[in-house]
């Protein structure tokens, strides 16, 4: 075994070596997220929620209230309020993520563990840093562990040079940088090694027919489903690896060969997902538990385009090197079909599923997370596309070149996404990225395109005031008595005020290029999520009919605690003749402050 790993390292040993360096100064140098606190620490949003179980099972005995975790929300603030569990019909809180995880940072957690009780320095509470430094570390080495199998599988089949090639790409040029390196404790970094490693052995389980690929086999099988259940359909792998439309018989003899040992590997993937079954019963009640409530997938109608394309996290948007393994179908069809006929397939259904989920931007996410974890099966279509590269110069020169830019982007993403200011998770639309891409500083009112696709950039020519209110003497509104910001008078959105009365204003045979709707503005209580963030809407009309909305988010050019004059532009498409201009709290429970509304048209 020693002799294996040195021959493959050896092999693509300088790719590994810039790999895991880069890996290392991502995570260690660059953004080291287990010396962050709140929601930016290792163990901070999904990750909190899947390392729930082990303080709860080995700290605080507390495995169905989790009473403690109110103290550990309140101190360390790994996401804004509970969001890791729900409650139960029993009264117990039941765990939104399944278990394998939390099985995975077993070792890590334990280490941690056992270095706090003898500290001094650090509380052995599950949170405090060497829990954090030991579960980033651990990511580390799984990363390591991944690219090793990674490099192992490709060899099989294809040269050193496409081998290195394909890894360096996938590390230097995709969002794995990201999920490998900086947010490594998220699953898919867990989940692409598990891919490596079950294609490792299906492919020796094929060659040697041993007990012991199969027993690997049921257990890698059994880690993937207990971590995320749809990663069931990796059971295909070992079921159809090598297999081609006219061997299909000799499928059926190596199955009816090796029955036993098949039956012995189900038996291990059904024995570790009862982990699973064991938990919802012990703190539900009820065996089976769909934990993600009111979160589910549209089958009929997948997310394919938005998954792929999409500005608010396309895959191929964020990651576009990634295209080269889609074409690289085409060519393990032409010239290793005994490889197109289960890396195809399986790719396809895995997309196809992923993007069947509603949730299909997978929430603070850096392009498309959840392809990260499948990138070892997109491998072999990958380096197939490399082979073809290297064997000549005009293609590999050009490669190099799109490869060049390719990183660029991906470093220039992934800087913006943690200590630049130009990627919004979640947020990115296509108006706001373009505005600022490869750019280090940009217009302060450049964030108004994450929400509206209008800006005005120019000196504003012909300005005409068509309406203004101070609120000083309107009835109908809520004024504040206190946190006044201009004159006697301000108006107030609370928890049981969300709306301002709509002003409605006739543009009816205006002649103007642009529209300016402005308002004065103060957040008295921070309000933390985006979604809830109070929003100043301009709707259109045509007679009767609305034929267009535009809003901005009025928190995000906001400062702490200080008013500021805020305003949406919208450019006139001569579609309406009236418009309604108002302001909504996003159902924030949190107090607003407005004053002194104003409507202007100008030309540009």
């Amino acid at each position: 075994m020693i002799m294996s790993i040195i021959r493959t390292i050896s092999q693509v040993k300088y790719s590994f070596l810039a790999i895991a360096f880069l890996l290392l100064i991502a995570g260690y140098m660059y953004y080291p997220k287990w010396q962050k606190s709140g929601t930016e620490a290792t163990l901070s949003w999904d990750v909190s929620g899947y390392y729930l179980y082990l303080p709860a099972t080995f700290i605080y005995k507390d495995l169905k209230e989790l009473k403690f975790y109110d103290e550990i929300l309140k101190k360390y603030r790994p996401t804004p309020d509970f969001q890791q569990a729900y409650p139960a019909e029993n009264g117990n809180k039941v765990l939104k993520y399944s278990a394998g995880m939390a099985v995975q940072f077993l070792p890590a957690f334990l280490s941690a563990h056992m270095y706090a009780k003898m500290s001094e320095k650090y509380p052995a509470d599950g949170y405090s840093r060497p829990y954090q430094f030991a579960i980033a570390s651990w990511g580390y080495l799984i990363a390591l562990l991944g690219l090793f199998f990674l490099a192992k599988i490709l060899l099989y089949y294809f040269s050193a040079k496409a081998t290195s090639l394909t890894l360096l790409s996938f590390a230097f040029a995709s969002n794995y940088l990201e999920y490998a390196g900086i947010t490594n404790s998220m699953a898919h970094n867990y989940l692409f090694t598990l891919y490596a490693m079950l294609i490792y052995l299906s492919i020796h389980f094929r060659r040697k027919e041993s007990l012991r690929y199969a027993l690997g086999i049921g257990i890698v099988c059994g880690l993937m489903a207990l971590t995320r259940p749809t990663e069931l359909i990796v059971v295909l792998i070992p079921l159809f690896w090598g297999i081609q439309p006219q061997t299909i018989g000799n499928q059926f003899a190596f199955w009816k060969r090796n029955f036993s040992k098949i039956a012995i590997a189900v038996l291990i993937t059904g024995f570790i997902g009862m982990i699973q079954l064991f938990y919802w019963k012990y703190v539900s009640g009820h065996w089976l538990q769909y934990s993600y409530q009111d979160q589910g997938f549209s089958w009929l109608r997948p997310h394919l385009y938005d998954g792929l394309f999409h500005f608010r996290a396309g895959w191929l948007i964020y990651s576009p090197i990634m295209v080269f393994s889609l074409l690289g179908f085409y060519v393990l069809f032409k010239k290793k079909p005994k490889l197109f006929w289960i890396i195809v397939p399986f790719s396809l259904l895995f997309i196809y599923i992923s993007f069947a989920w509603d949730i299909w931007w997978y929430g603070g996410s850096l392009g498309q997370r959840t392809m990260v974890q499948v990138m070892p099966v997109l491998g072999f279509s990958f380096a197939a596309v490399m082979e073809n590269v290297l064997a000549s110069k005009v293609k590999s020169t050009l490669y190099y070149i799109i490869l060049s830019v390719c990183i660029f982007l991906n470093f220039w993403i992934t800087h913006h996404a943690h200590l630049g200011k130009y990627f919004y998770p979640e947020q990115m639309t296509q108006s706001f990225y373009m505005h600022v891409l490869g750019k280090n500083t940009a217009s302060a009112h450049a964030v108004k395109l994450l929400d509206t696709k209008h800006l005005f950039q120019g000196f504003r020519k012909n300005v005409r005031s068509i309406y203004s209110n101070d609120f000083e003497s309107v009835s109908n509104f809520t004024h504040c008595n206190d946190h006044v910001i201009d004159g006697n008078k301000s108006i107030c959105l609370k928890k049981d005020r969300q709306f301002t009365p709509k002003v409605e204003q006739s543009t009816e045979g205006m002649m103007y290029d642009w529209i300016r709707v402005g308002i004065s503005a103060k957040e008295i209580e921070k309000e933390w999520s985006i979604w809830r963030n109070a929003q100043l809407i301009v709707e259109f009309y045509s007679g009767d009919e609305k034929v267009d909305q535009e809003m901005i988010r009025l928190q995000r050019l906001l400062p702490d605690n200080n008013a500021r004059d805020l305003y949406i532009d919208v450019e006139n498409n001569k579609s309406h003749d009236k418009l309604a201009v108002y302001v909504w709290h996003g159902d924030s429970q949190t107090h607003f402050v407005l004053d002194d509304l104003f409507i202007e048209v100008f030309d540009e």
